[in-house]
């Protein structure tokens, strides 16, 4: 480029009126012209630049951005253009200085704003989707898009959602884009996507619609809400088990009030008769739809009676003996389902049909130590064993003392039924457990042995080693029987160094066995006494057998002391049968 010398002046009133800086250096980069623009960008309006080295580097191909540092202010940018030239028959270099603070500012937050974003994008922890909304082909997505469906990179770019099968139901997803297009927004839209091993899971979706790429696409985070779901079925059945809890409780209440009624009533009774019906109405109010009955036991007849029921229909017999029941020999609570039952009670077990699923429980009636009486309860399939087995406990406990009660307003006394020395049973026990074996064998057809022990020379071996040795023997051959009997025998101390027991369903012959077996071991128990040499203890044994030697107590008792007494004239320290030797009374 050239300026004529006639036109110099023109030229650089152009220049000066420039709105960019202009300077023009000689080849030695030494200033020879500048306009105010361009001093007021270099040096912010002081000296004179003319004569001055210009001291930036520039370039002729293309343009050089500079950074200027201007006296309290910011640094500002300007962008360089230059030009070789002939500026008066010289050549020279003519430099535009333009300002691009406020465009590079500009770039500069774009790009900054674009990290941000990028940032916010990817570090969000939801899973975020950036898809055109037409077609469903992603655009963008982050880690948690990964984290969530399974997917790598480049098994989705460019892809749609269609392709992917994300969405289990393709009604849901047009769904989703008619709510878009038609409001800009989807919010908190529940549905169910796919994952790339091709689990459904729950989701929600919050979208909203951008242009990007001329095309209209929608912006979506994607939440899995399966643990929500999880906690929300979770609080749904926290919320249905409380008001199931709030029924019980309700019947329950009433439960509670029924007994407290009931136990009120039993106070006002004047006689048990009165107190067995006050708690066969209270049964049947408590065990509505079920039936049952309660049984008393009868101290002469040595059985349990029925006193009332309730309920259609009740399977148990109308008396039975307490050996027949396994709640009563057991002291607690027993269960029972079915016919094919086991266990179930004797009392029972021959009335129920072959296709019978009758629950039923035997709860005895036990007061301070005493079996009262027991109360049957039958309950049809389906129905809660422990609720109906807990009621019926709370009820047998509150009718047994009272029924204790009664029964002491008659009788001022109770007997004990073990020896203090030996804790074997005593004479009186002995009796009645004699009385019901005998009932008992003559219902079944069975066999029922006594036998009858008596210490030899008790009398001498008290005075000679005194009467605590005489008691330790008795209390040693206690534990021996004890210890070696089965578990329906029942050994008594019958009076003085006298034993008697009783063996139900036992023939002649194995009582006669037995009682050899006994005679025979005895002699080698060890009394506890370290300072003292004992001799061997022996004993005297009669034996009886029913119905062999008798059919009642009497007579059984008769016939197997008068074996003990035949025993003791043949010398002691053997066996005899009653019917082996005739009576003989000792002198």
């Amino acid at each position: 480029m050239e300026f004529v010398d006639k036109t110099t002046g023109e030229y650089e009133a152009i220049i000066r009126a420039l709105p960019d800086g202009v300077i023009i250096m000689d080849a030695c980069g030494i200033i020879v012209f500048h306009n105010d623009k361009a001093r007021e960008f270099i040096q912010a309006g002081c000296v004179n630049l003319l004569g001055q080295p210009f001291g930036y580097n520039t370039s002729l191909e293309s343009a050089t951005e500079i950074e200027v540092q201007q006296i309290n202010q910011q640094p500002r940018t300007y962008e360089i253009r230059s030009v070789e030239i002939t500026w008066q028959e010289e050549k020279s270099f003519l430099l535009t200085l333009t300002d691009i603070t406020s465009k590079k500012q500009s770039q500069i937050e774009s790009r900054e704003n674009q990290e941000k974003f990028s940032k916010l994008f990817q570090a969000n922890p939801d899973c975020v989707i950036l898809s055109h909304l037409e077609s469903g082909r992603i655009i963008e997505f982050n880690q948690g898009f990964m984290r969530l469906f399974g997917y790598q990179p480049h098994e989705v770019y460019q892809r749609t959602a269609m392709d992917l099968h994300i969405w289990s139901d393709l009604a849901d997803r047009e769904e989703y884009a008619r709510r878009l297009k038609t409001t800009g927004e989807c919010m908190d839209y529940e549905t169910f996507l796919v994952t790339k091993d091709g689990w459904v899971m729950p989701v929600n979706i919050s979208a909203r619609t951008i242009e990007f790429d001329n095309q209209l696409s929608a912006l979506s985070i994607v939440r899995d809400i399966s643990q929500y779901k999880n906690s929300e079925k979770a609080l749904q059945k926290a919320n249905d088990k409380l008001s199931l809890w709030i029924d019980e409780l309700e019947i329950r209440n009433k439960e509670t009030s029924l007994l407290n009624e009931m136990g009120d009533m039993l106070q006002s009774c004047l006689s048990l008769e009165e107190a067995y019906k006050v708690v066969g109405k209270y049964a049947e109010l408590l065990f509505a739809d079920q039936a049952g009955a309660l049984y008393v036991y009868h101290q002469e007849r040595k059985s349990l009676q029925k006193k009332v029921s309730w309920g259609d229909m009740v399977y148990s017999t109308d008396e039975f003996e307490p050996e027949d029941c396994w709640g009563i020999r057991r002291g607690h609570a027993h269960e029972m389902t079915g016919s094919k039952n086991p266990l179930l009670c004797n009392h029972i077990q021959n009335r129920i049909t072959e296709n019978s699923f009758i629950q039923n429980i035997c709860i005895p009636l036990i007061a301070q130590g005493d079996t009262l009486g027991s109360l049957y309860l039958q309950l049809q399939p389906g129905q809660s064993m422990d609720h109906w087995k807990q009621l019926g406990i709370s009820i047998a406990e509150r009718a047994a003392l009272d029924f204790a009660n009664q029964r002491l307003r008659y009788k001022l006394h109770e007997q004990s039924i073990r020896d203090p020395l030996t804790g074997l049973f005593n004479r009186r026990y002995m009796e009645e457990t004699l009385h019901r074996e005998i009932r008992r064998a003559m219902r079944h057809e069975f066999k029922l042995g006594v036998v009858m022990i008596d210490v030899d020379f008790f009398k001498k071996f008290n005075d000679k080693f005194g009467h605590e040795t005489g008691d330790l023997v008795l209390k040693e051959i206690g534990i021996y029987l004890q210890q070696n009997l089965r578990a329906e025998d029942v050994v008594c101390r019958f009076g003085g160094e006298e034993f008697i027991i009783i063996l139900p369903d036992a023939s002649l012959e194995d009582t006669y066995k037995r009682a050899l077996q006994w005679r025979e071991t005895i002699k080698s128990i060890h009394v506890g006494r370290y300072d003292l040499s004992l001799d061997p203890v022996t004993i005297s044994v009669g034996v009886a057998a029913y119905p062999n030697h008798g059919q009642s107590v009497d007579e059984l008792m008769r016939s197997v002391d008068t074996a003990l007494y035949a025993a003791k004239n043949a010398g002691r320290d053997c066996v005899k049968i009653a019917d082996a030797v005739p009576v003989i009374t000792p002198k």
